[in-house]
């Protein structure tokens, strides 16, 4: 038996150290799982609601992360380039398979494209994940 302030007895983990492995698994857990339920709502709901697919994707990836402001827009950050990479490798591989060499070409075009794809998923994401880490703050 070691000498010191060691308990003889597993410590729960609700009375854990904030930084201990175990608490920061389940917090990155949490991070990934709402985070990709952000991306899987802002993927199905785009093609129907274009601004509004967006700022639930990053409602639900707030709202089922860790509660707060800043987390929920960590969350809906990380949907948002999720979402608007998918999106991006699908146009490039679209115009790539349907006009070969020449979509090819017009696919490095849409990479400026891609920039404001990029640009708009992220700060309609952000704006969502602000506003569920707020609502699981105030509500949750």
């Amino acid at each position: 038996m070691q000498e010191g302030n060691y308990p003889p007895f597993p410590i729960p983990v609700s009375h854990a150290h904030p930084l201990s492995p175990i608490v920061m698994a389940d917090g990155l857990r949490n991070f990934v799982v709402s985070s990709i339920l952000g991306f899987t709502v802002m993927i199905v709901l785009n093609p129907f609601f274009p601004v509004g697919g967006p700022i639930l994707g990053g409602i639900v990836s707030g709202y089922f992360g860790e509660p707060g402001i800043w987390n929920g827009m960590k969350g809906g950050i990380v949907s948002a380039v999720l979402a608007s990479l998918l999106v991006s490798v699908l146009l490039i591989a679209g115009g790539a398979a349907f006009l070969g060499v020449l979509g090819a070409l017009i696919g490095a075009g849409i990479g400026m494209v891609v920039l404001v794809i990029l640009l708009y998923f992220s700060i309609l994401g952000i704006v969502g994940g602000a506003i569920g880490g707020a609502l699981k703050e105030r509500f949750g």
